[in-house]
């Protein structure tokens, strides 16, 4: 039932606009701890701030797109989140290509080109 709502509500939010923008994460990457290096971790905490505004495009099955914007005050990236209409893919293509060329990108300190391994 709440899927079948929620795909309602974004048929009428869809018939007054081309895209829904949000944050892409609650906040940025957590530090790995130690004790997680050799086995992982299971952070609920993490993942909720992690998956926050993803729920509602895995749950209607509505496109979208993460884009990176900029950074944080630790140097950490941040991105933003599009969703649109279904089948409209070509719009979330057209605008994240507009977005990303005005966005300032740098290499981490830490950077592995696994394309040239």
């Amino acid at each position: 039932r709440q899927r079948t709502r929620a795909i309602k509500t974004l048929e009428h939010v869809f018939k007054q606009v081309d895209f829904i923008v949000s944050p892409t994460t609650a906040g940025t990457a957590h530090p790995i701890t130690p004790k997680a290096v050799p086995y992982g971790e299971s952070n609920i905490h993490a993942v909720s701030k992690l998956i926050r505004f993803t729920v509602l495009g895995n749950l209607t099955g509505v496109p979208g797109i993460a884009i990176p914007v900029g950074y944080d005050s630790n140097n950490l990236p941040v991105s933003l989140q599009l969703m649109a209409n279904w089948w409209r893919e070509d719009l979330l293509f057209r605008l994240s290509a507009q977005i990303e060329k005005r966005v300032m990108k740098r290499k981490p300190k830490i950077f592995y080109d696994i394309l040239q391994l």
